[in-house]
């Protein structure tokens, strides 16, 4: 923006409605619980059946807690001391053989319950006690994965519509805290669903690297540099050892290790490993 004036941007209407219509979708997603296979009531069909009664979550969100910095008069500055991760609430559909409720019941039970306190206490008898587990003993990692409708697994070749962009969300020591009511009335039918929200330690995005980027696209641009400095070395003139000389000192002031031979074959070399 340049004098309170929107920059004009070159491609004409086609190009823009292009960008403008390339959007992700909301329908298509998976999640993956694949950690429940770590817990005694976790079997392949449970892990299957959890993946797919899924149906609705949300992308996860988080903020940072700040302290406020007085330090200088007259100055109000803010400062970052912690990162507070939102729960992730998924609503599943509940099938006819409520599966889907023993599933997490069996987990909230296998957190807090009386298991494992032997036979001659009954869950049912009046001076029955419960205890928690340990938090590795019942946490595990739960996955989220969106993808577009155009979505392959495989490597899409050129000519074929598809493609295999996506990003995946890794919820770290994942486990329920709340598994809301579910009402149900004479009234009109409808889908019985059960809410769940899941506390978690943190969420790891994937293809996302220290400097907010892409590590994928890190890694091409680190390529892409590489050969240009290989195809400079190829065609840059080498008369004497002086001239050799010369060229290494610049390459030293510039912060910079010389071209190796290993560059030649796109291996990154020096500071840009």
């Amino acid at each position: 923006m340049a004098n309170g004036k929107v920059a004009f941007q070159g491609g004409g209407i086609s190009k823009f409605v292009n960008k403008i219509t390339d959007v992700a979708l909301t329908a298509q997603y998976q999640l993956g619980m694949s950690g429940l296979s770590k817990f005694p009531f976790g079997d392949r069909i449970s892990v299957e059946h959890m993946n797919v009664m899924c149906e609705s979550t949300s992308l996860p969100g988080s903020r940072f807690s700040t302290a406020t910095d007085t330090t200088y008069h007259g100055i109000t500055s803010k400062m970052a001391y912690r990162r507070d991760f939102s729960d992730l609430n998924c609503t599943f559909y509940v099938d006819t053989r409520y599966d889907t409720i023993k599933i997490l019941e069996s987990w909230m039970q296998y957190i807090h319950g009386p298991d494992g306190l032997g036979d001659y206490i009954g869950d049912r008898e009046g001076y029955a006690f419960t205890r928690f587990r340990y938090p590795e003993d019942y946490k595990c990692n739960i996955h989220l994965l969106k993808f577009n409708k155009n979505y392959s697994n495989d490597v899409v070749p050129n000519g074929v519509n598809g493609s295999n962009a996506s990003i995946t969300y890794t919820f770290v020591n994942a486990f329920p805290i709340n598994l809301s009511s579910m009402s149900v009335s004479y009234g009109p039918s409808d889908v019985l669903k059960c809410t769940v929200d899941f506390a978690y330690d943190r969420y790891i995005l994937d293809n996302i690297g220290s400097g907010g980027g892409s590590v994928n696209s890190a890694q091409q641009s680190t390529d892409n540099t590489t050969v240009q400095k290989s195809e400079q070395t190829n065609t840059a003139p080498s008369d004497n050892a002086e001239n050799s000389g010369d060229n290494q000192s610049s390459y030293t002031k510039k912060g910079n290790y010389p071209p190796s031979p290993a560059s030649f074959n796109n291996t990154p070399s020096g500071p840009d490993e």
